[in-house]
């Protein structure tokens, strides 16, 4: 443990033993990865392993140095939000994206000079931070944990929405990157082959400088002491009367300060691409980092970014592509959250008590079934929810008829996301790897091999499976946001790894080739988008049939068990881990189904269309439409992909992200259950109406309870949940009411 988060263990002053531990253990650490990366991609100089390969420069380590040490800067912002918030900050590059963008185009079209705008810059973003802190993580302050990461998570694509949008409105021309001359380019000199100018020296500078400065406001400040004091205990702060909420709002001040400055010398070392989001790879470094760090201590965190950017550079130098780096990084955040895994199991409380769900275990009252009123207005709904969904072709219009096709394909994704996270308790943030390995299996097979269509779904849903299960292993002793890490790793080894030519060749169509559209039964061509919609419809009913029907089980019922309530479970004999693999599995071939699914849409594979942006997408999605609710996979896929093609809305993907991303904040602020919650609140207003007409006493909804009536169940009691979904059991309704509800005309 260290001194409320300052850059030595606690207990320094008692023996200068301990002063030593992390030198030394950096030195251990950097030897070890020298080596290992010698013999993976090179030969070691001094001892010729017979590898046969040139030997890594000296130059590309000290260059990985300098570039891994602002990811450094990253992690420090993601270590002090943590300890202010005890949340995973998922927005903390995208907060430091859009200031050093902003500023870099400044000095690049503007002509701003260098040190201007990077003032310029750390200004607006400790400006950013605290707006940010004040009114998107405040309202949250007394929400569980769990729910102010995926707020971030909301927050880091407003972000990423500004960050495209800001170099048009400052510079009005469309920049590709930027890579900046600085006062500090014309000053070179050589490590071995590798040429640096003067930014890298003035990078380290500033990252030592960062570190000093950091050990200072934590030990001799009072924002800093009183920082300290909210990372032992916030609400015991509080009590005492130290100012936890100005304190807070400099905390995420400096945290996008830290970022800023960290992307903004980006440019000078390799450049920063402009009009695109370069916040989802910066941040999975800098996450890498400070998990490494255990979310606690800096001097950790600058030896883990060090060694990741070292990595980094090697990989690019061995393989001319940086791709292999992420699933280096992947296998890399495995390995330490094994070895860490006590510490995570511990502070998976930090998470714990997430949504308040719309839960499909929670139906109607029984009373109401059965009267005339309550059964026309649910025909009524479900025939014009078919004759819309069946009509979906025509009324979007020539053109966007293969969008419909991509809505249903999603919406598979998304009730494979709440099996997995609704249900079972496991945040994933890769769920779109999974689809993308479907997709590859099903171009594979249809190009090279002429598969029939039904066996390359079965073969993709096996593959989904597997793969579902090796990436589930982490949730054996981890879970909650530090899970979701993972995944995201995951998501992003699949779109630059297994989705990539240069490695995994034979997962993908041959080059060039078309993916064709299956003919059904020798006859029934689906080419046309508006059949192959419907065979996508058809896929998508089944989908929801099996995900319903195993909700109900009994299978379902103790799934629902061991998410809520883990020890209790374990209690009554229940195979949590079992559960929890099972349905990865389960999960992982669904979507990979509907990956197959795209790839016979879309008629290609490309990588870039399975990256972690598109897995947070549905992640949101499923979240506002009600993250543990059937329904709410399909009405949150109704709205972040069919709403910003409305004919007054223009630019899918710049619409698509300001409406998910407000979307989740709002829904999270005010429809914690998601959009299903706002359809049950509806629902249940007009069922109180026909009880009082009927004169009909129903407990539930004179409470303005959605739920059945809520008993404590065996396996749920005092549940404390990631989720936080209590579970109910549906009571019969009390004796008599079936002859109260006779007599009253039904």
């Amino acid at each position: 443990m260290t001194d409320g988060g300052t850059l030595l263990p606690t207990g320094l002053a008692s023996g200068r033993s301990r002063a030593l531990t992390y030198p030394l253990a950096g030195l251990g650490a950097a030897f070890a990865l020298y080596a290992c990366l010698q013999i993976l991609f090179g030969r070691l100089p001094l001892l010729d392993l017979g590898f046969g390969r040139a030997p890594v420069p000296a130059g590309i380590f000290a260059y990985g140095a300098v570039v891994g040490s602002l990811y450094a800067l990253v992690a420090f912002g993601l270590i002090l939000t943590y300890r202010a918030t005890r949340a995973i900050n998922f927005a903390q590059a995208g907060m430091g994206a859009v200031p050093a963008v902003g500023a870099l185009v400044l000095v690049f079209a503007r002509g701003w000079p260098f040190f201007a705008a990077l003032a310029a810059a750390v200004v607006v973003a400790l400006a950013l931070g605290a707006v940010i802190e004040r009114q998107v993580i405040r309202p949250f302050e007394h929400s569980p944990r769990l729910v102010v990461s995926v707020a971030t998570i909301g927050l880091s694509l407003l972000l990423a929405f500004f960050e495209i949008k800001v170099p048009g409105w400052l510079a009005g021309d469309l920049l590709t990157s930027v890579r900046l001359d600085t006062p500090f380019s014309t000053f070179t000199f050589d490590i071995g082959e590798v040429r640096f100018t003067g930014d890298a020296l003035f990078t380290v500078v500033v990252v030592i400088l960062t570190m000093v400065w950091l050990r200072w406001f934590l030990l001799r400040t009072s924002v800093g002491l009183t920082a300290r004091a909210m990372a032992e205990n916030g609400d015991r702060a509080a009590g005492l009367g130290l100012a936890v909420r100005g304190t807070s709002m400099t905390i995420w001040g400096v945290a996008a300060a830290l970022s800023t400055i960290g992307i903004f010398l980006r440019a000078g070392l390799v450049g920063v691409p402009i009009g695109s989001s370069i916040g989802p790879a910066v941040l999975l470094l800098g996450l890498i980092a400070a998990v490494i760090a255990r979310m606690d201590s800096f001097a950790v965190a600058l030896v883990a970014a060090v060694g990741i950017g070292v990595v980094d550079q090697v990989v690019v130098f061995s393989t001319r592509n940086s791709a292999a780096t992420y699933a280096v990084m992947f296998a890399v955040l495995v390995t330490v959250l094994f070895f860490q895994r006590n510490l995570w199991q511990h502070r998976s409380g930090d998470d714990a008590g997430g949504f308040q769900s719309s839960d499909d275990s929670a139906p109607m009252p029984r009373i109401m079934r059965g009267l005339p009123e309550v059964r026309a207005l649910r025909t009524a709904g479900w025939v014009l929810g078919i004759a819309i969904t069946v009509s979906a072709p025509w009324w979007l219009g020539p053109g966007r008829e293969s969008l419909a096709g991509r809505f249903a394909i999603l919406a598979m994704v998304g009730v494979s996301l709440v099996m997995l996270t609704g249900w079972a308790g496991q945040v994933s943030l890769g769920q779109f790897g999974f689809v993308g390995v479907g997709a590859g299996v099903a171009g594979s097979l249809v190009t090279r091999f002429d598969t029939d269509f039904f066996v390359v779904l079965v073969i993709a849903a096996a593959a989904g499976a597997l793969l579902a299960v090796l990436v589930g292993l982490p949730a054996l002793w981890t879970r909650g946001m530090f899970l979701a890490v993972t995944t995201l790793a995951f998501g992003f080894a699949v779109q630059f790894v297994l989705l990539n030519r240069d490695y995994v060749p034979w997962l993908l169509p041959e080059r060039g080739a078309f993916v064709e559209r299956p003919v059904l039964f020798g006859s029934l061509s689906t080419a046309d988008d508006r059949t192959f919609y419907w065979l996508t419809l058809l896929f998508l009913a089944a989908t929801i049939g099996f995900a319903r029907a195993l909700r109900r089980s009994h299978a379902g019922q103790k799934l629902i068990a061991a998410r809520d309530n883990p020890l209790a479970a374990k209690a009554f004999a229940i195979e949590i881990n079992r559960a929890r693999l099972v349905t990865f599995a389960v999960s992982g071939g669904i979507a990979a189904i509907a990956g197959a699914l795209l790839a016979y849409q879309r008629g290609s594979v490309d990588a870039s269309g399975y990256g972690p942006l598109q897995s947070v997408d549905v992640f949101v999605m499923t979240v506002i439409g009600g993250i543990s609710s059937v329904g709410g996979a399909i009405a949150g896929a109704v709205v972040v992909l069919l709403v910003p093609v409305l004919p007054w809305l223009e630019n899918f993907d710049e619409v698509q992200l300001l409406t998910t991303s407000l979307g989740l904040l709002f829904v999270l602020s005010v429809l914690p259950g998601g959009l299903m919650d706002a359809f049950h609140q509806v629902r249940d207003s007009l069922l109180r109406v026909i009880a009082r007409r009927r004169g009909l006493s129903v407990p539930e909804l004179s409470r303005g309870d959605r739920d059945s009536v809520e008993v404590p169940d065996v396996v749920s009691l005092g549940a404390d949940t990631d989720l936080g979904v209590i579970g109910t059991v549906e009571r019969d309704p009390p004796e008599g009411s079936e002859r109260e509800l006779e007599r009253s005309g039904r």
